[in-house]
């Protein structure tokens, strides 16, 4: 399991980062994220804030240093309609004050803390047949240990393609025993409410100030609920790939190079 694994987080990467190098691309969006950090530097606490939200950007390849994207307004719309249902300032609010509040992550900590008590799908259902009597809820239980454990194959292979001993001391473990140790996945909510304020303001969708508020009240939830950024960030990762499991990979890459690459917004800043 974890050498097919470890294949398809190397042929996954190759077929991305290969065809964004081909085509010249890469070097073009990075060149346009350093002019724009460049231009747009925020202070240290706004760095910060923004530092919550680095994982979607970083693994989109867009700044993370800035309120700003690289990206144009006809690549951002149609993005926030199709999986936002986002289409002007009303929608943006509407959705933004809803992750605040009843979030995806919110959803499912209970779930999680549940099957925590038990150490395995049939433990669980033994003591709970009224959870799993029809197929539905078997199916959605059962996917909690199965994530954990596939989740628990991949960090190792993350962790053997990316062996490197110049790593941050920070960046590792990223193993079986801190992935059984989440005990919330609100990380998912609060990293993709940066994110998509970051998002609406370059749109126009949100003023300045109004983007800031939702990033900060974000980033203020997150610190009081995690302890470092490897915390969140394996939060981060639990929460998406239950919700996306099949497009899970890129941001297990794009967390583990967030921990591990000593230039990073999150060895740039402390996570309080």
């Amino acid at each position: 399991m974890t050498t097919l694994i470890i294949i398809v987080l190397i042929i996954g990467a190759g077929l991305y980062f290969g065809k964004k190098w081909l085509d010249g691309s890469w070097d073009k969006d990075q060149k346009l994220i350093d002019e724009l950090e460049a231009q747009h530097k925020v202070s240290k606490d706004k760095l910060r804030m923004l530092a919550f939200g680095a994982i979607m950007p970083f693994d989109d390849h867009d700044a993370t240093r800035v309120l700003n994207s690289i990206k144009t307004n006809e690549k951002i719309t149609p993005g926030l309609g199709e999986y936002w249902n986002i289409y002007d300032g009303k929608s943006a609010k509407a959705k933004l004050d809803l992750l605040l509040t009843e979030g995806s992550g919110r959803e499912a900590n209970e779930t999680l803390a549940d099957l925590r008590k038990y150490k395995d799908y049939k433990e669980f259902a033994k003591a709970n047949p009224e959870a799993v009597a029809d197929e539905a809820g078997a199916e959605f239980h059962k996917d909690f240990y199965d994530s954990a454990k596939f989740l628990i194959d991949s960090a190792k292979s993350v962790s053997t393609v990316f062996d490197d001993k110049s790593a941050p001391k920070t960046a590792l473990p990223i193993d079986e025993q801190a992935i059984l140790g989440v005990k919330s996945l609100t990380a998912w909510d609060y990293g993709r409410i940066v994110s998509v304020a970051k998002l609406c303001y370059t749109c126009g969708y949100l003023k300045e100030d109004e983007a800031w508020d939702y990033i900060k009240q974000a980033s203020d939830k997150a610190s009081k609920e995690y302890k470092s950024w490897q915390e969140f960030g394996l939060s981060y990762i639990y929460g998406r790939f239950l919700a996306y499991e099949p497009n899970y990979h890129s941001i297990y890459w794009s967390v583990y190079r967030l921990l591990a690459e000593t230039n990073s917004i999150w060895n740039e800043v402390n996570f309080k």
